[in-house]
C-alpha cells in the first residue's frame, strides 16, 4: 500500500494474515502508527505480548492466568499443550 500523504487525524492499522494478528497489532501501534506482521511469523509476534493484548481477556482473566504463571501469550499457549 502507498499512501501519497498521511491521513488527517489519528490513525492506527494492522496488517496481518488474519483478523486477530491485525487486531492485536493495531493496538500494539498505539496512538498512532501500523503494525506489519510477516506470514508466517504470527506465533513470534503473539508469543512476546501480555495475555491482555488478546481480545477477550480482560482484568480479572489476567490475574487468572498470572495464578498459572502465564503471563505472555506465548507462555500461555505453552501451558494448553
Amino acid at each position: 500500500m502507498k499512501l501519497s500523504r498521511p491521513p488527517p487525524g489519528r490513525f492506527r492499522f494492522g496488517v496481518a494474515t488474519n483478523k486477530l494478528v491485525a487486531k492485536v497489532g493495531a493496538t500494539c501501534a498505539k496512538p498512532t502508527g501500523w503494525s506489519w506482521s510477516q506470514p508466517g511469523e504470527e506465533a513470534a509476534f503473539l508469543a512476546q505480548l501480555e495475555i491482555r493484548r488478546l481480545w477477550g481477556i480482560g482484568p480479572k482473566d489476567a490475574i487468572d492466568c498470572t495464578a498459572w504463571a502465564c503471563r505472555t501469550i506465548g507462555e500461555l499457549g505453552g501451558a494448553a499443550g
